[in-house]
């Protein structure tokens, strides 16, 4: 029997940046004590459990722009978004609302964006519960003067 050999090639592709890549925006909650926003309530469901909101920048929180990730569509429509707390780690997120303020279409700096967070546990079956969820409500700002919109 012959035996066939292939000649090992490695290939290396490209990472080509477009318009729909990643976003650099800050999104710090603003909810504070007064639990709405300023286009009132238009968050999807209550709040639920034993929930607090920092009124003032504290870093690993809601109100801390760098803890929160809006995650868009290639068409910049919010599908999710989530929080990291210090404490709890990652919590998985929902959209509740977008405020178009500039009304382009797009998600961009200056809009405003109502979420919730969720933390969750699992009974005595097995079964995931959510125990409790917050509402938030903040304003897109870029992170930085270098990346004012998407790179």
């Amino acid at each position: 029997m012959k035996r066939m050999y292939e000649k090992l090639m490695a290939y290396e592709e490209a990472f080509v940046a477009n318009e729909y890549v990643a976003a650099c925006y800050g999104l710090a909650c603003s909810v504070g004590f007064g639990n709405s926003g300023d286009k009132g309530n238009k968050w999807k469901y209550d709040e639920k459990g034993s929930v607090f909101h920092e009124h003032d920048f504290v870093s690993g929180t809601c109100t801390d722009a760098s803890a929160n990730r809006v995650i868009t569509n290639d068409g910049s429509v919010v599908k999710s978004v989530s929080e990291y707390n210090k404490d709890q780690g990652w919590l998985d997120g929902g959209f509740d609302y977008w405020d178009d303020r500039n009304n382009n279409g797009i998600v961009d700096t200056k809009d405003g964006i109502y979420w919730h967070t969720e933390s969750k546990k699992t009974n005595y079956w097995g079964q995931s519960f959510v125990d409790r969820r917050w509402n938030h409500y903040g304003i897109l700002a870029p992170l930085d003067s270098s990346c004012p919109s998407h790179s």
